[in-house]
């Protein structure tokens, strides 16, 4: 699968793995806008806050390994 426009990412607490300009690396995020953090615009990092980040390109997380 190809990157793809931020706007087009889930939204719906799905994670995803997703590209950060700012700081030029990728992480697994996720989508939660129930709260008031606009400097955030909504994305968090799985195990971190999301601080001055600029996500432009996000992709789905591939299938986990299959078992033996």
């Amino acid at each position: 699968m190809e990157w793809q426009p931020i706007e087009t990412a889930p939204k719906d607490g799905t994670k995803i793995l997703i590209w950060d300009d700012l700081n030029g690396e990728h992480s697994i995020a996720f989508f939660h806008g129930d709260e008031d953090r606009s400097q955030f615009n909504g994305w968090f990092h799985v195990n971190d806050w999301v601080g001055g980040a600029r996500f432009s390109k996000w992709m789905p997380l591939p299938a986990p390994p299959k078992q033996d």
